[in-house]
This record gives structure tokens, C-alpha cells and sequence, in this order.
């Protein structure tokens, strides 16, 4: 807001952010291709952003709608956001 001395959060903390929702919903039996595609174009024209859809796209593919995999499809996210990283790393250090 106006006047405040706090930076927004960054894409990355939202995503972090998001975790928690995510492990939620596929707790509930949520399919995580439905929740991942609105994930998509957050790091769009970023370096990196190809490897974040790739990715999430991949891994949504392989995840199994089972409510006792919630874990394992919140991981996905933090992965695709940790290869997203390594690949933006990695890029600049060119």
C-alpha cells in the first residue's frame, strides 16, 4: 500500500504460500492437474519459466488423485519451484 515500507512478496513466496492450500485440497481428493494449470503462467518470461511448466505439467500428469498422495503433490510444487531456480541460477551465471 501507499506509504509502507515492506516490500511485496516476491512470485516465489506466493508459490510458497500457496503450499499449504495445495496440500489441502489434494488432501481432499482434488486432482492436482486441476489446481497446477492456473500455476502455469506465474513465471512467465522469466528465466527459468520453462522448466517451472515443464515441470508441473509432467508431474500433475503422473500424480494420482489419492487423497494419502497429498504430500507428494505439494513436493511437486516445490520442486518445480526449486528446478525454476537452478535453471534461473544457472542462466545468469552465463
Amino acid at each position: 500500500f501507499h506509504g509502507e515500507a515492506t516490500a511485496p512478496p516476491t512470485t516465489e513466496d506466493v508459490v510458497r504460500a500457496f503450499i499449504p492450500y495445495v496440500r489441502a485440497r489434494l488432501a481432499e481428493g482434488e486432482r492436482l492437474h486441476f489446481i497446477a494449470r492456473h500455476l502455469h503462467g506465474l513465471f512467465l518470461g522469466a528465466p527459468g519459466a520453462k522448466a517451472w511448466r515443464t515441470t508441473l505439467a509432467e508431474g500433475a500428469a503422473r500424480h494420482t488423485n489419492d487423497p494419502a498422495h497429498a504430500d507428494a503433490g505439494a513436493a511437486l510444487i516445490e520442486h518445480a519451484l526449486e528446478n525454476m531456480e537452478r535453471h534461473r541460477t544457472a542462466r545468469t551465471a552465463l
